[in-house]
């Protein structure tokens, strides 16, 4: 696995606040979101080329689990990116089986 750190306290690192699990997976998995305040979060889902498969934007969530099903677009790489209006973003790496 291949990760970029920029500090384990970046309060701009969404890494910090939601996680994806399991990973890797069916096309099935979630993300597991726990904020300290409602934050809106939006989730775009990228191919190995580039190409936005999906996007899903999300109001208010704190202590949520969000669920995802990328079955439909077939086994491999997927990232996703979460931002917040707030700009704080993350990036993060699932493998469909």
């Amino acid at each position: 696995s291949c990760s970029i750190t920029t500090g384990m306290n970046n309060e701009s690192d969404l890494t910090n606040y939601i996680s994806a699990f399991p990973n890797p997976n069916n096309g099935h998995f979630n993300f597991s979101v726990n904020f300290s305040e409602h934050k809106d979060v939006t989730f775009s889902v990228y191919n190995t080329i580039g190409q936005n498969i999906s996007t899903r934007m999300f109001k208010g969530l704190m202590n949520n689990l969000v669920e995802f099903n990328l079955s439909e677009y077939g086994s491999g790489v997927y990232f996703i990116h979460a931002s917040t209006p707030d700009h704080k973003t993350a990036v993060f790496k699932v493998v469909v089986q």
